[in-house]
């Protein structure tokens, strides 16, 4: 805590430890990002890394306990899971970062390593001057499932039919799908009445890695309309003897799908069941 300079030791045994690292926001009024990459030191460790702004005041360099579920998922800046790589956006799109305050959230996994030590963060390119979009991170999928134990291709699913506020079209630029260890396939299908569109998201059942999570930019943009829903679909093969539910720990399952989309401002930031 409060040093700049020393990796945070990651004590071993250590299982489903999640540590905030927070800061003053070091960008001034009106910057956006146009980039970002994740700096990932020790990944024998890190399970996952999530960047979120808050309007919460946090001691500069304080380093703690993090906050779960809600908060999180609807004041996303970026994140990273294994397989992840940087992200460039296009030259009429930026990101915004207009938080006073942001907390650096890591899910830690140590069993091995007596030497583990982490500075993991995040890099950002930013522009002082604002792009003609707005763009923001929001979060598809369901939260409330639960696996039987020994099912197979098991299916949940989880609506967003209305991912703007206000009635806006929303254009959406990237997808990125999350599960965890149980994870078979995903989809998250765009359903319009009367059309045919393109999945956002794909991964056939029976295909999906944990250590390969990427992401699936929209090419064209999708527009996501009023009266549009968007349905995500996450498979799993429990083989475990007992039930998995949802769950922040490795051993407990997730169902998500971040979406980059804009406008910022009409976005529906948590779309989830």
């Amino acid at each position: 805590p409060g040093n700049l300079d020393e990796k945070y030791p990651v004590p071993a045994p250590t299982n489903n430890q999640y540590v905030c690292f927070n800061f003053k926001n070091p960008f001034v009024d009106g910057q956006q990002a146009t980039a970002w990459a994740p700096i990932i030191d020790d990944e024998r460790v890190i399970h996952h890394l999530i960047l979120y702004g808050t309007t919460e005041e946090v001691a500069e360099g304080s380093v703690g306990s993090c906050p779960h579920g809600g908060s999180v998922l609807t004041t996303q800046i970026g994140g990273w899971a294994p397989g992840g790589t940087n992200t460039v956006l296009d030259a009429d799109v930026g990101l915004a970062l207009d938080y006073p305050y942001l907390s650096l959230q890591i899910h830690y996994n140590n069993e091995l390593y007596p030497d583990g030590a982490d500075a993991s963060g995040v890099a950002f390119c930013t522009t002082p001057t604002p792009r003609r979009h707005t763009a923001g991170i929001a979060t598809l999928g369901n939260v409330t499932f639960t696996i039987p134990m020994g099912a197979r291709s098991y299916p949940v699913v989880g609506n967003c039919s209305r991912l703007s506020t206000d009635g806006q079209t929303i254009t959406l630029l990237d997808t990125w799908p999350h599960m965890h260890l149980l994870g078979s396939g995903f989809r998250t299908e765009h359903l319009r009445p009367g059309a045919t569109l393109p999945h956002l998201s794909d991964i056939p059942i029976g295909t999906w890695k944990f250590e390969a999570q990427r992401h699936y930019p929209q090419r064209p943009r999708a527009e996501v309309r009023s009266g549009d829903v968007l349905k995500t679909t996450c498979w799993f093969d429990n083989t475990r003897p007992s039930a998995v539910g949802f769950g922040e720990d490795t051993e407990d399952e997730m169902c998500f799908n971040f979406v980059l989309a804009y406008p910022r401002a009409s976005l529906n930031r948590l779309c989830a069941l």
